[in-house]
Formats: C-alpha cells, structure tokens, sequence
C-alpha cells in the first residue's frame, strides 16, 4: 500500500502543476524564523519574523500564516518584530513537542535491525552534551563547535562509541541530547552535489577524485556496463546513476565513514532507541542552532556560525527534473522510515517538484 500511495502520488505530479499554477499557491504553510539578535550583550532571546518565501519543507504550526503573494509582489522582509505574542521560546519547545509527539507515535511498532553504534554520538563531559550528528545536516559546523569546546575545556567531543557500555548509558541517561536532522531528498542530493560534483560546483576536485575511485567506478561498472572504469576524466556520474546505486544497495548495509552520507538518518541516529531532548531540523538552522547553543548554556563559550538559507528548493526540481519516476519512488520507499519519524512531507516535496517542473515550462513557453 505504501509503494501504491507513493507511486499514485508521483502520477498525479502534472495534475497537481497544473491545479497550483492556475490558484497561484505560494506554500501558505510554510513558515520560517529569522533570528534577529542573539549575540549582542544582554540580548539572550531569538526574535522572529514569519514570512512568505520561507522553506517549502516546513509547515506553519507557529500560530501565524503567511500570506500569499505571486511572484510580482514585493515582501518586507526586514521587519524584527515577532508576528504572535507568545515568546520564541515558547514557540521553539512547542515545535519540539510536536515533533517528540510524531516520533513516539511512528517508534511504536517500529523495529530497527540495525546495530546500535555510537560513532557519530559526541561528548562534552564538562557540560553533559550529547550531539549526534549526521553527515549532510550541518555536521561540519557543529564538530566545530564540539571541538572548539574541547579545546577550551581540555575534554569533551569525543565519540561516545570510546566509552564502557556502562558509561554510555550513564551518560545517555544523564545528558542532554541533540538532533538535528533533515529532508531526505534534500540531503541526498546534497550529498551528491558535494561528492560527485564538487569538482565543478564548489572547487572541491580532489573530494570529487575519491568519492569517484571509492564508489563511482563500481557505478560506472553497474550502469554504463563498462568492465574497467578509467579515471583519466571525470566519470560524471549523474544523479539517477547515483540513486540506482543507493537503493539498490539497499539500508541492510553495514554503516562505514562514506556510506553514513546517504543511510537513512534514523539508522545513524537511532531515534527510537535514544530519547532526544531537541530535535532540530535541518531548514530551520539558522534560528535553532543559535537557540540550542543557548539552552545548553555554551554559548558564552562557542557561537553558531552565520548560517544562511540554502537555495533547496531550486535545486531540487532542477535535479530531480531529470530523475524517472519510478526511481523517485524507489528513493522515497528507501527513506520512508525518515519522513514518518521526523515529520516530513513526502507529499509537500512531491507538490514542489510540480510547482517548479510547471513553472519553468511555462516560462520557457513565454
């Protein structure tokens, strides 16, 4: 049923273009924060600003809407005043307990036969930390942070994999315990656009040359049916030939330090196993990655760098434009466990992809 809901849903793309360009919807639910000042003195609170334009992933469960606006209208999007009269904070652990909520509803029943492991669990001791962190979901910036923490303190940021199963769960039980996580297809399309194309995206060539001896030559071999793949160019692997490869390899696989960047995030995470105390998502970073640093009470000591919303929904339909259909489901079917756990839309970003591939056809009819 679930592979038939999926597959229907993909079907009804053109029909639902069309339905969205005629009423000229423009994502009424979506929401975002903008925080405003969190680093000036006396100034411990996040304001926020609601606003039209804001990530596609994330509904609007905050008490306010945002209007809607074609593409001709200009929004004020300066505006620091917050649009409700309930405090950010209250807004922020809101948020929380719905997710919380989502999260114990979808672990009933749910049984992972992944191992646990601990490897992307890190340590601040002094401050009785735990983050886990996923790679693709701002995961450099919060090892900086964990490490900048380890060097202030002499300790801390360590795996909590290194400690005595009595430790880990000492610790696990005691600590406070972070999340974030983010939109499956957004991130495996970032992992992509990082590993596979960083030599011509981001000047990362050399990352670029591994991730193509480590794993594109095997891609190459599958699908070109080329028995030596040679290294001489760049092998050019594109997104579907990247895809094919992820299912059907399948999540059975065992976790290493290259593959953890397109696992399902619940198998690197363990949500249902581990009770986290704040689950962040990954498009609403630049307000809950300041927010977390302070209701941890570091961030006298560290501070979450300038973060600025990434261009995810373009690069989405641009991407998966080119991608079959039936792959797409086999990709959504492959991270299914994510979007029910976390509280994403599977339908929300099917919708997006048929708002994008309708508009961009039209504008190239016009």
């Amino acid at each position: 049923m679930k592979s038939l809901r999926v597959l229907l849903l993909i079907l009804g793309v053109g029909t639902a273009a069309l339905i969205t360009y005629v009423l000229q919807w423009e994502w009424k639910s979506a929401t975002n924060y903008s925080y405003i000042h969190f680093r000036n003195g006396d100034e411990n609170s996040i304001r926020m600003a609601v606003h039209s334009g804001s990530d596609s992933f994330i509904r609007n469960r905050y008490g306010t809407e945002s209007p809607a606006t074609d593409d001709n209208t200009e929004t004020d999007q300066t505006s620091s005043e917050p649009t409700s009269t309930r405090s950010s904070e209250d807004v922020i652990w809101d948020e929380q307990k719905r997710r919380q909520q989502i999260l114990r509803e979808s672990c009933q029943g749910f049984n992972s036969s992944s191992p646990m492991e601990y490897s992307h669990m890190l340590v601040s001791n002094p401050h009785r930390v735990l983050f886990n962190f996923i790679p693709k979901v701002s995961c450099k910036a919060w090892k900086a942070i964990l490490g900048r923490l380890r060097q202030l303190n002499g300790t801390g940021s360590a795996s909590l994999g290194k400690y005595s199963s009595v430790e880990r769960e000492s610790k696990l039980a005691s600590y406070r315990k972070v999340l974030f996580v983010r939109e499956p297809l957004s991130r495996i399309l970032s992992a992509y656009m990082s590993k596979f194309r960083g030599g011509a995206l981001y000047d990362h060539a050399s990352l670029q040359r591994f991730w193509e001896n480590m794993y594109g030559k095997d891609i190459v071999h599958r699908y070109r049916y080329v028995p030596k793949p040679s290294l001489a160019g760049w092998l050019n692997i594109t997104l579907t030939e990247f895809l094919r490869y992820v299912t059907d390899l399948g999540s059975g696989i065992r976790m290493n330090a290259f593959n953890d960047h397109w696992l399902p995030q619940h198998i690197v995470s363990h949500p249902c196993q581990i009770k986290y105390d704040f689950i962040g998502h990954f498009e609403n970073l630049s307000v809950e990655g300041p927010f977390v640093l302070q209701w941890l009470g570091i961030d006298h000591l560290v501070q979450f760098p300038d973060y600025h919303n990434s261009n995810a929904a373009d690069s989405l339909v641009r991407y998966y434009k080119t991608v079959p259909l039936e792959l797409i489901q086999k990709v959504s079917d492959y991270y299914w466990e994510d979007y029910r756990l976390f509280g994403y839309s599977l339908e929300e970003t099917i919708s997006l992809f048929a708002r994008g591939v309708f508009k961009n056809k039209v504008q190239l009819q016009t």
